[in-house]
């Protein structure tokens, strides 16, 4: 009656809001070895994963369940609900569990069905006729407190809501379903492809960071060796401990940090092949099941059409005999009549439930896996660009200048220069980006070191040139006369073009003796005189 419709659509109303409005979390973790004792010492391993169940206001429920036990639970809810147009998610893909956990690929597997299985239950609950159902409930509870509902909740539900909802698009629903096969056909085309790719490119991820690893031992050991074994050509001339180099433009400083910094890289990114393993790969997988369990419904609408069309083909044979068996045609009328509504039933439920349901979960999944890609890709790479900032630092070189620098030298070579990062938000220490301590050991301060140990040298001030007025001298930056003089030595007019400085012969007198400077060369023994030296016009280059 109208009453009852009116009550029935009441309860339904309520029910659905209720169900809406209440929040369960519910995820699968710590997968566990078992052993099953198959007779005599013979044992046969299985995993067993952990049900978490947690709702507002109440205590945690925790089960554990075996991988066949999802299974038994999955072929009772599609034979229940797919006759009413719902579809039933798919679990993650079976494997052997004997070859499991012998390895880190197998582990990751584990981990990926572990997430498979929480999708699993996660979309469950998320679909309130599955989440009444008896069966279910039961699922969730310990084994000796399991208890079957005297009435099932969740069917109850769906029966009362395909009485009171309406069939749209009655005639052109075969069409309709032609397409929505085209649309499944193409994302799992797309979806078996991309998981593909990532397969592939986790693999690659792999390989990278152990040749990763390789070259950062070697640029280590390269290090050491520099170290312990190498010194002359470190700086250290000979038997002299202070080298012309400063620490942090030493070889060994440069190799050290390189392995540091390729050390941290490795470990910020050894995970992320996990990462996208575990939590890309079941997300993806979870999506091609979806459609899976789409194809599982649509097959159970082809059944549906089948018999109808079968059913049909003897009605027509039997109102057509020479003989008609009344009761037989009236039979045949009312097994089409009642197939027919079926399929009126399983229309309503995939137009009014499981198509917006789907579309809904499916927007949360590919959500789902932009945020996993971004968030892990984000925390790697910012623990890669620290390690490389401390990197620069340690140089006492600017990111700015080390980026510019390099994209310089890609420049020369036509090669694509490095993308700009903006402003980066790090704090550097003065001490850090100050520059490097200024030495006189150029090549032009060794020279002159060199020159001034001679007996040439020491001599040098006080030989004469052409002309009358003395060699300028310079103490402490300042020209004692700007007399304009040309050397009438030629090893100095050759030391001015090493050092690059004016061919004026300047003797330089500082007033701070730097003894550290003075022991890097040795005193020789002895020299021999120097020769006369030429008299050279004032206008000699």
């Amino acid at each position: 009656t109208n009453n009852d419709s009116t009550n029935n659509l009441q309860e339904l109303l309520e029910w659905l809001d209720i169900s809406s409005k209440s929040t369960v979390k519910i995820w699968c973790e710590d997968p566990e070895t078992n052993k099953e004792r198959m007779g005599g010492i013979v044992s046969k391993s299985y995993l067993t994963y952990r049900i978490l169940l947690k709702q507002v206001g109440r205590d945690v429920i925790g089960i554990r369940h075996r991988y066949s036990e999802f299974v038994s639970l999955r072929l009772l809810l599609k034979d229940r609900y797919n006759p009413f147009g719902l579809f039933v998610p798919s679990l993650p893909p079976k494997k052997t569990v004997s070859s499991l956990l012998n390895s880190r690929v197998d582990a990751i597997f584990v981990k990926e069905r572990t997430c498979g299985l929480s999708l699993f239950c996660e979309t469950v609950v998320n679909i309130p006729f599955l989440r009444h159902d008896s069966d279910w409930k039961a699922f969730l509870q310990a084994d000796k407190a399991k208890s079957v509902d005297v009435e099932n909740m969740g069917e109850r539900m769906i029966l009362t809501a395909l009485q009171l909802l309406d069939l749209p698009y009655k005639y052109t629903m075969p069409q309709r379903i032609f397409d929505l096969k085209e649309e499944i056909t193409l994302i799992e085309k797309n979806a078996k492809n991309m998981l593909d790719k990532l397969r592939s490119m986790i693999s690659s991820q792999r390989t990278y960071q152990s040749e990763s690893y390789n070259v950062s031992e070697a640029f280590n050991q390269w290090a050491e060796g520099e170290k312990l074994g190498v010194k002359t050509l470190a700086g250290k001339l000979f038997d002299n401990n202070d080298s012309i180099i400063v620490d942090e433009e030493i070889v060994y400083h440069s190799l050290s940090k390189t392995s540091e910094l390729l050390v941290k890289k490795h470990l910020a990114l050894d995970d992320l092949p996990d990462y996208d393993g575990v939590l890309v790969i079941a997300s993806l997988e979870h999506e091609i099941s979806r459609m899976e369990s789409l194809r599982e419904l649509f097959k159970v609408h082809d059944e549906m059409i089948s018999s109808i069309e079968s059913t049909t083909n003897k009605l027509n044979k039997a109102e057509s005999a020479k003989v008609v068996k009344t009761e037989l045609v009236a039979e045949l009328k009312l097994l089409v009549d009642e197939q027919q509504s079926c399929l009126t039933a399983f229309y309503k439920g995939l137009l009014h439930f499981t198509l917006p349901m789907c579309a809904r979960l499916r927007s949360i999944t590919m959500r789902r896996v932009a945020k996993y890609i971004a968030s892990t890709n984000l925390t790697a790479h910012s623990a890669v660009q620290s390690a490389a900032l401390s990197c620069l630092s340690s140089l006492r070189v600017d990111y700015n200048e080390a980026i510019e620098s390099t994209s310089n030298a890609l420049d020369l070579l036509s090669m694509k220069p490095l993308p700009s990062i903006g402003n980066i938000n790090v704090e550097q220490s003065n001490s850090a980006l100050s520059p490097l301590p200024v030495t006189p050991m150029t090549f032009a301060g060794i020279f002159e070191l060199a020159f001034k140990k001679t007996a040439l040298g020491k001599d040098f001030v006080t030989t004469s040139a052409v002309s009358s007025s003395p060699a300028p001298v310079v103490v402490n930056n300042t020209i004692s006369s700007s007399t304009p003089v040309v050397s009438s030595n030629p090893l100095a007019r050759r030391g001015s073009v090493l050092t690059g400085a004016s061919p004026v012969p300047v003797k330089v007198v500082s007033n701070k003796s730097d003894e550290s400077l003075e022991n890097l060369l040795e005193e020789p023994e002895s020299l021999p005189p120097p020769a006369p030296v030429p008299a050279v016009s004032n206008h000699s280059p």
